[in-house]
């Protein structure tokens, strides 16, 4: 368990403010936010790198506020691997366990070896290594010594799409077969829901929400995490008369409901696009001209302007159904629950 206590740190031009979650023991935290939020910043400090301002660090109910990094028992692994250039494979693998004069080194290292696939390149130089390889390398001489916590900067952020999905799948094997408590730091959304259990939400060095995974995005606080998590047709507005009415009052939605929030946002997949306009119960039907189409792998997306600019999501079997194409007349229609509001 790694509890972070109001951790402050103080620059000339930034702060971090009263940080403040906990990592259950054996589970996976992402912290997420845009560059210069501090998410680094707060890694180092975990890892003892820097030091906080105010504020203290509890490793399963030891404080280790003061503590020197080497005796924390926190591995952190930043996204440039920073392998030694002039050891091999086996020796950048071996090196903390050299350090710690271990007895066992050389079983552990090949075991280690074996569960990441790379005992074929232990006595290879890292200059010749792969982006995907060296990333393994690095990740083996990070837990080699079975740290407490593992904090991981960008882990996946230097390697191809292909290797990318082989490494986090490997990451979340190896969290799970030594019960690593992990701290993530991603841009990376999909990586997050793929590793984590919970989020924190870090911008301009504040902590803007934190909780479990899926109640944070089905949940975001604010518009900036909404759009963080991948939230599509977002509209800043108020409710009046029964109804949304988007701000600068381009456009109104039918909307069922008393509470008058600030941002609503309308997903995509829950707006039917035809040709004609439908004989249907739902409240929202705009005509508008198809701006343009793009294809997002299993579905296409259908940009259209109906005073604020909408997305529709629709299958590849509609799509090839439907054939839309850019500047026809199309109808758009949703229902009044549909709307989300954030």
């Amino acid at each position: 368990m790694l509890r972070i206590n109001k951790i402050t740190k103080n620059f000339p031009n930034f702060s971090l403010q009263n940080i403040d979650f906990l990592v259950k023991k054996g589970e996976c935290t992402a912290i997420l936010g845009p560059s210069g939020s501090g998410k680094t910043v707060l890694m180092e400090i975990i890892a003892g790198i820097q030091k906080q301002t105010s504020g203290k660090l509890f490793l399963q109910d030891e404080e280790i506020s003061h503590a020197l990094a080497e005796n924390r028992n926190i591995s952190l692994l930043y996204q440039s691997y920073m392998l030694f250039p002039h050891l091999n494979v086996y020796d950048n693998i071996a090196f903390p366990l050299k350090l710690r004069k271990d007895k066992n080194l050389s079983e552990k290292v090949e075991k280690l070896a074996s569960l990441l696939k790379i005992e074929h390149l232990l006595q290879r130089s890292v200059h010749n290594l792969s982006g995907g390889e060296k990333q393994r390398v690095a990740l083996g001489r990070a837990i080699i010594f079975e740290p407490k916590v593992l904090l991981l900067d960008e882990p996946t952020s230097a390697i191809d799409e292909f290797m990318r999905r082989k490494v986090l799948k490997l990451i979340r094997e190896i969290q799970k077969n030594f019960q690593l408590t992990v701290l993530l730091v991603t841009h990376s959304i999909e990586e997050a829901i793929y590793l984590a259990d919970s989020f924190v939400f870090l911008k301009n060095g504040q902590q803007l929400q934190k909780g479990k995974k899926f109640e944070v995005f089905n949940n975001p606080k604010n518009s900036f995490i909404a759009d963080f998590l991948g939230y599509e047709n977002v509209y800043e507005g108020q409710i009046l008369d029964g109804k949304f009415v988007v701000k600068g009052g381009r456009v109104k939605f039918a909307y069922k409901g008393n509470n008058n929030f600030s941002y609503v946002h309308i997903p995509p997949d829950n707006i039917i696009v035809s040709q004609e306009i439908l004989d249907s119960s739902a409240l929202n039907s705009f005509k508008s001209v198809l701006q343009d189409i793009v294809f997002k792998k299993n579905y296409y997306q259908l940009l259209f302007d109906i005073g604020e600019e909408i997305l529709v999501n629709i299958s590849l079997e509609s799509f090839e159904k439907f054939q839309p194409k850019i500047g026809q007349k199309l109808y758009l229609t949703f229902k009044a629950r549909a709307i989300k509001h954030i």
